[in-house]
């Protein structure tokens, strides 16, 4: 099964049939200096879990299809050295699909 969204050079794991009533946790944006201000970072020793840094930074898809709900998380599969060459060749494509300036 496919998401309904735009391509995207990230890789997403297979999407996961939830209930309608689902709430995921929220994370704080640590991006926005109020934001630390108000909540100071975490020691270094107690960081949060991998899911809870991924899920920050890309949010979790969430989408409806057939009356059904599901939600879509970024991958945590390890990278090799031949999928970032591929991806890398995907992204210069895309970009010159859209006439995008190479600097």
């Amino acid at each position: 099964m496919t998401a309904p969204f735009p391509d995207s050079i990230l890789k997403w794991d297979e999407p996961e049939e939830i209930p309608k009533d689902f709430k995921l946790k929220e994370m704080l944006d640590w991006s926005n200096p109020l934001a630390r201000k108000k909540n100071p970072l975490p020691p270094l020793d107690k960081l949060p879990p991998l899911d809870e840094i991924l899920n920050a930074i890309f949010p979790p898809r969430q989408f409806e299809k057939d009356g059904k709900h599901y939600i879509q998380f970024v991958s945590k599969e390890d990278t090799k050295r031949e999928m970032l060459g591929a991806l890398d060749a995907e992204l210069i494509k895309k970009l010159k699909d859209r006439q995008a300036r190479q600097i």
